[in-house]
């Protein structure tokens, strides 16, 4: 090796003479370095040899000591070394993947492109490893000045590249060292910790660093001991006073619901005795009218007509206590865990404030709202529409019908009853109901005036019940399936004009037209290519040749011709004016006004016939006149808006 290093120095002396600007004198009688006694082949012979190793020296000082390539783009380091651009860029990248290494799993190009862009970086020289900051970013390196020695060969390399002699074959680039940059024949040591090659002098030299670094290893190990007791017991402090906080807060809460208990018992204690407080007056009463009339001498009255004025008098005054004694323990007792309260709802059904005939009464006089579509809008613009019924214990509600033949009966579908509950409008009274041994999850309901027939979805049957106006039951319509004449958890259900049954396919995402007698499929809406642009369709209704359906999934409302062509749409997800949160429910008005129950909202809103946004009703929430999520909903010719609540479990009446 020691040879090798001086024969290069010998050339780089031949390359100093050869270009130097002044020719060097050997004994001051000539300009030619060479002795006189020496022949003309011999000088010949030994200025192509000089030129030889001059452009081997060249081609060695413009070689890169990253890639042994020759430099493209070279930026000098401070410590007057020159690389490739590209490859300071890549070494760069590659000691930062280092650095950032976790669990011994190589970052990805991202994390190390991020954290070369995040923090100052630092750089080892590849050839005598003086640490270099290069700033931010790989821009830093494009920052790094030219050299300008070796720009200048470069170009005389390109310059004289046609007329320089064959220089001869380099060895392989693999056998040059890393430190000392020597090319040398024999076999290159490799290390695998820093993918760096090394002769064999500078092998032995690395693998003393590397035996030096192992007990500073054992030293940082240490500290890192000692370090890391430290933060574990730092922590387990920091875990103590949370836990004392915690200990705090949650006596303090106790103590708050503590106090808060006693209050409410307080008031349930005070609702009590009140009550046992009334019923001891009533049996006061109860005690005295019956030895008033035990003690009374009926036949010694002389006046018949003072006899039944008598008689009367009891009667009243018996009638009156039996209506008190007949509400005593129907006061229902609810406590609300958010406010500890504990109240009181003396009626199943609550009415809200009316006028005589039992309409809400509202301010302003918008004459009659049938005469057109502006008489229509102003109505539902300047009603108030406060709630004037409110049911609040309705079992899971969904759909809701008033039949052609019976205007006074509302007929309500109670999901996790199996039933459908009819109500008696006038009386606000259940009275009866329509099942059969194969109902699962009753949900829409609509009614043939032409076949006195009612039809019900069964969304987990899969299928159309079928009964008689009277309520006894006929048949059922289709099954479970994706093809002509079967359902897939069937919900929305009307009747058209032409006395067809209008079905939302949910689980098929379509709306299917049927015949109510057999279940024959006639029509599917908005078909294209064998595939609807339905998802989810969960609610239909039909004012005239219309059918309106509420596209669920797609949060819109869409209008088709009762031919199957789509006439319209409206809507989108939000929660603004005319937009939709699970457009889950559609009713039609009277003049076509189509009012939409905007489940994820919790409100209804109202629309023109042509789609246009007129105004919003309710709000979510649990009070009267909000919803939490509706399910069915319904107009009556008298403008009355019915709609149930899901898990509000309510049917309200505005």
């Amino acid at each position: 090796m020691g040879d090798t290093k001086s024969e290069d120095n010998s050339t780089k002396r031949m390359f100093l003479r050869s270009t130097s600007a002044v020719p060097r004198r050997s004994n001051g009688s000539s300009n030619f370095p060479f002795s006189r006694a020496k022949s003309v082949q011999d000088i010949q012979t030994s200025n192509q040899k000089r030129s030889r190793s001059s452009i081997f020296l060249i081609e060695d000082l413009v070689q890169c000591g990253i890639c042994l390539d020759k430099l493209s783009e070279p930026r000098m380091l401070p410590c007057q070394h020159t690389f490739c651009l590209n490859c300071l860029q890549a070494h760069l990248m590659a000691i930062t993947g280092r650095k950032i290494r976790k669990n011994h799993m190589p970052p990805s190009k991202e994390e190390i492109q991020a954290a070369v862009t995040e923090t100052n970086n630092e750089i080892a020289c590849p050839t005598c490893q003086i640490p270099v900051n290069v700033g931010k970013g790989i821009e830093g390196l494009q920052q790094l000045p030219n050299n300008v020695y070796i720009d200048s060969l470069l170009k005389l390399l390109e310059e004289t590249n046609g007329s320089l002699p064959q220089t001869p074959t380099r060895l392989t680039p693999e056998t040059r060292c890393i430190k000392c940059q020597t090319i040398c024949e024999f076999k290159e040591e490799r290390c695998e910790h820093c993918k760096q090659i090394f002769c064999k002098v500078c092998w032995a030299e690395h693998l003393l660093t590397l035996k030096n670094n192992l007990f500073t290893l054992i030293e940082n190990i240490r500290e890192s001991e000692v370090r890391l007791e430290h933060r574990l017991q730092d922590f387990y402090e920091r875990c103590n006073k949370v836990g004392v906080n915690i200990q705090k807060v949650t006596d303090e809460m106790i103590s708050d619901i503590k106090a808060k208990e006693i209050d409410s018992l307080n008031q349930l204690e005070n609702i009590k005795q009140q009550e046992e407080k009334t019923a001891n007056m009533l049996k006061e009463h109860l005690t005295s009218t019956k030895k008033e009339i035990q003690l009374l001498s009926f036949d010694s009255i002389p006046s018949d007509k003072q006899k039944v004025e008598l008689f009367m008098n009891f009667h009243r005054a018996a009638s009156k206590m039996f209506n008190e004694i007949s509400q005593m323990g129907e006061t229902r007792l609810l406590f609300d865990p958010k406010t500890f309260k504990v109240k009181q709802i003396n009626e199943f059904f609550n009415r809200a404030t009316s006028g005589e005939d039992g309409d809400v009464v509202d301010s302003g006089d918008i004459g009659n709202p049938l005469e057109s579509v502006e008489t229509m809008t102003s109505y539902y613009l300047n009603r108030l529409f406060n709630p004037k019924l409110v049911w609040t214990k309705c079992p899971r509600p969904a759909g809701l019908g008033i039949p052609p033949w019976s205007k006074n009966l509302l007929y309500i579908t109670a999901t996790d009853r199996k039933v459908v509950l009819i109500m008696d409008r006038t009386l606000f009274k259940i009275v009866g109901k329509l099942t059969a041994p194969n109902m699962l999850c009753t949900q829409g309901i609509a009614f043939s005036e032409k076949l006195l027939e009612i039809y019900v979805s069964d969304k987990w049957k899969h299928c159309i019940h079928v009964f008689s106006s009277e309520g006894d039951y006929l048949r059922s319509l289709c099954g479970l399936g994706s093809g002509p004449g079967e359902l897939r958890s069937p919900e929305g259900i009307a009747i058209n004009w032409r006395n067809l049954l209008i079905v939302a396919d949910v689980g098929n995402d379509r709306v299917v037209v049927l015949d109510p007698l057999d279940g024959q499929h006639m029509l599917t809406l908005g078909l294209r290519n064998k595939r609807t642009e339905l998802q989810a369709p969960t609610g239909v209704a039909v004012y005239k040749d219309r059918i309106i359906v509420a596209d669920n999934g797609n949060h819109r409302i869409k209008v088709f011709s009762d031919i199957g062509e789509k006439l319209f749409e409206f809507g989108s997800l939000g929660s603004g004016k005319g937009q939709f949160r699970t457009a889950e429910v559609v009713a039609c008005g009277p003049l076509g006004f189509i009012l939409v129950g905007d489940a994820g909202n919790g409100r209804i809103q109202v629309f023109t016939p042509n789609g246009d946004f007129v105004r919003v009703i309710g709000s979510y929430g649990e009070a009267p006149g909000k919803f939490a999520w509706i399910s069915g909903l319904l107009v009556t010719p008298q403008l009355e808006i019915i709609a149930t609540d899901y898990k509000n479990k309510r049917l309200q009446i505005f």
